[in-house]
């Protein structure tokens, strides 16, 4: 393949990848035609783009050196099989609801993006160029209100309008990674701090989202085990926070976020309890989605159970899994968990293709981060230690919402994994022999071929 057309690829990818993750919901609206219960979303537009110039044959020849590719090839063949199985009956949602299997095969792209070291330092350097506009762009949040009348609108898949910009359900992830970002790369000075400080901050504070709590506690705990010299200054961060909401009301000042509640201690800790369900005054609506949840899944698992080819085949492509409808009225398709959207659509075979693959990828992971420590690479280690970062984040999402449903995710998520992928490629043929340059600690110690 020609340097001009890989370049043009890289590009597109790289740029169709940020997009997602800065304007999320909007952007996945894209299809080609736009129109209700039809379309074809960009990202697929890419992705075919991507899939058609590159030589599989040694892409997947090299990825078996990294995985076991079995799993990954049942996952594949399997739900898309049953999602074309389902266009039938129930026309382009069949293949709407298989998005996440759809997308998954970014990792080959993602994989074969990598193929040199200078597309590694090339993809590193454009993430920390996007977590910085993701934390300029979140500064437009508390006056989005204000600025979506003049956003483009797009009819959404489900018919109704929805606004291509201003759209912030991925922003909370990337400040935290963002903070993630800076705990790694940066040393520890007063400036990283206030930095990191306002990240965690503005992402918990005005967000408001219950998932944040979870998210940062797992990110703590991720530090302690691989990072620990980080982890004070995070902790650190943490109480500067919590300090500094104890005193808004010394200072007469009201900060309200995302539901429209007075930040204060009392509202934190209110919040964090409405994760188990509990009311409060302000929270009762927040608190009674978990029980709605809760009812999703039982019902999930009671239509899973109905039969041994239900519980085994899964229930399908096309069909909603709950009967619920949102205020839009559109009905709500997923059951607020990808891994029970995984079990409830592909049962058990794609269930365990989907944690077998997962259970080689990070062991995958784990094999290039002791490879990186072994040949004293430090950019090297905190690559795998960022890039797990916002697996975590992910899997933390994907608990209590369907995260891997949505493009903004599932494009980005499994890309990464193709980078990461070959990384450990890249270190594993490299072997014993080859060490970080110390001049150029930052440079990869892979082959540039």
């Amino acid at each position: 393949m020609g340097l001009n057309l890989e370049r043009i690829r890289d590009g597109v990818v790289l740029g169709t990848i940020a997009l997602y993750l800065l304007f999320n919901y909007g952007f996945m609206q894209l299809r080609v035609p736009p129109v209700a219960g039809g379309g074809v979303p960009i990202g697929e537009f890419v992705l075919v783009l991507a899939l058609m110039t590159l030589n599989h044959f040694a892409v997947l020849s090299k990825l078996r050196a990294v995985v076991f590719i079995f799993p990954f090839l049942v996952w594949w063949a399997y739900g898309i099989g049953r999602a074309l199985n389902g266009v039938p009956d129930y026309g382009i949602w069949a293949l709407r609801d298989a998005t996440h299997v759809i997308e998954s095969t970014f990792l080959i792209v993602g994989f074969a993006f990598a193929a040199r070291a200078e597309k590694l330092d090339r993809f590193f350097h454009w993430l920390g160029g996007l977590l910085v506009a993701a934390a300029v762009y979140s500064l437009t949040y508390p006056v989005a209100g204000a600025l979506k009348p003049f956003s483009p609108t797009i009819q959404s898949g489900a018919g109704y309008p929805v606004a291509l910009l201003f759209s912030y359900t991925a922003t909370p992830l990337l400040l935290l990674m963002g903070a993630a970002w800076l705990m790694l790369y940066r040393p520890r000075t007063r400036a990283t701090l206030v930095v990191e400080v306002f990240l965690v901050g503005y992402a918990t504070l005005l967000f408001q989202a219950r998932t944040i709590y979870v998210q940062i506690a797992v990110l703590l705990v991720f530090f302690l085990i691989f990072r620990r010299e980080a982890l004070g200054k995070g902790v650190f961060g943490l109480m500067l926070i919590i300090l500094g909401v104890a005193a808004l009301p010394l200072t007469g000042l009201t900060i309200e976020g995302r539901l429209g509640e007075a930040v204060s201690l009392d509202f934190i800790v209110n919040h964090i309890l409405a994760i188990g369900g509990v009311e409060s005054d302000g929270l009762r609506g927040t608190a009674r989605g978990v029980s709605l949840r809760m009812e999703w899944w039982k019902t999930l698992f009671e239509n899973l159970f109905s039969s041994p080819d239900n519980l085994v085949m899964g229930l399908g492509y096309g069909i909603p899994l709950t009967d619920h409808y949102a205020t839009t009225g559109a009905v709500v398709r997923e059951p607020h968990n990808s891994f029970l959207s995984v079990l409830g659509r592909g049962g058990l075979i794609g269930a365990g293709a989907f944690l077998w693959m997962h259970a080689l990828m990070l062991s995958a992971w784990a094999r290039g981060l002791r490879l990186a420590t072994r040949h004293g690479w430090r950019e090297g280690q905190n690559r795998y230690l960022i890039v797990m970062v916002f697996f975590l984040l992910v899997w933390v999402f994907g608990a209590g919402e369907d995260a891997l449903e949505k493009p903004y995710i599932a494009v980005p998520y499994y890309f990464f994994w193709g980078v990461i992928l070959r990384q450990t490629w890249h270190l594993a043929r490299v072997g014993r022999s080859v060490r970080a340059p110390p001049a150029r600690a930052h440079a990869a110690p892979v082959p540039r071929t």
